[in-house]
């Protein structure tokens, strides 16, 4: 909590790639690491980030991506999508969300959001992150972030993978986008396993039952990585990655 004073006004898109590449930087300089076999792997939000890295001039350059679960719309977009899904498990809530699309529309027009005080807390306090202080200048750089532009700039091996229970990124509605701007790119792959859910998490529950537990219930006891997510992500990474020769002294 000292630090978060430090973090305001200074949180951004670039310092969000700045931290990325210090990261990698010193993943690079481990004897054990080869730095020109580094692949960025980013989740949701983090699939931006290592798109950002990957589409601007790096010393340490990635090998390939895999994009778990990137936004293909606007995140103001995205984010709308889910609390209208969030709205239809509250009594009245389909009602309540024109005022959401109200607040949302204030803060892409650079005014305050204002969210009404009808809404929900756990709605006001989702669109008040957005105006945090400790958030900015990023939340408003974000608001109007998707993947698509930066795929298209893409030149090394990309796997994308949208799960089929994820409700927070599409297959269609962010899946399609992503899709039409990587036309024609060979190097860029696509695969939608059916049960994985957001954080690729093996998921047979609907989406309105995901939308009602607590935190989606992506750590309830049980949860297990979506084994056919794994299986798609290292195939497809051993598929770009060259086996190491054993020293000549130790070949039979």
């Amino acid at each position: 909590m000292d630090n978060v004073g430090k973090l305001i006004g200074k949180m951004s898109m670039q310092s969000h790639l700045d931290e990325l590449v210090a990261a990698v930087h010193a993943l690079a300089a481990l004897d054990f690491v080869d730095p020109r076999h580094i692949f960025g792997v980013g989740n949701s939000e983090g699939a931006i980030h290592v798109l950002h890295y990957a589409t601007t001039s790096q010393d340490v350059p990635f090998a390939g991506l895999v994009l778990a679960a990137p936004p293909g719309r606007p995140i103001q977009t995205v984010l709308l999508s889910q609390l209208t899904l969030q709205a239809a498990q509250i009594a009245g809530g389909a009602e309540l969300m024109p005022k959401v699309e109200e607040a949302a529309a204030r803060y892409a027009a650079g005014q305050p959001m204002d969210p009404d005080p009808a809404l929900p807390e756990s709605v006001r306090m989702v669109l008040g992150s957005f105006e945090a202080p400790a958030n900015l200048p990023f939340a408003r750089e974000l608001w109007v972030e998707s993947s698509c532009d930066s795929l298209r700039q893409v030149r090394i091996p990309t796997l994308v993978l949208i799960g089929g229970k994820d409700i927070q990124i599409d297959a269609h509605a962010d899946g399609g986008p992503l899709q039409e701007a990587a036309a024609g790119m060979e190097n860029v792959a696509f695969a939608f396993p059916p049960n994985a859910n957001h954080v690729f998490k093996e998921d047979f529950r609907d989406a309105a039952q995901v939308a009602a537990s607590p935190g989606n219930g992506y750590n309830a006891p049980g949860t297990r990585l979506d084994p056919e997510s794994l299986d798609i992500i290292l195939t497809w990474l051993k598929a770009r990655i060259p086996v190491a020769q054993a020293p000549k002294q130790d070949r039979v």
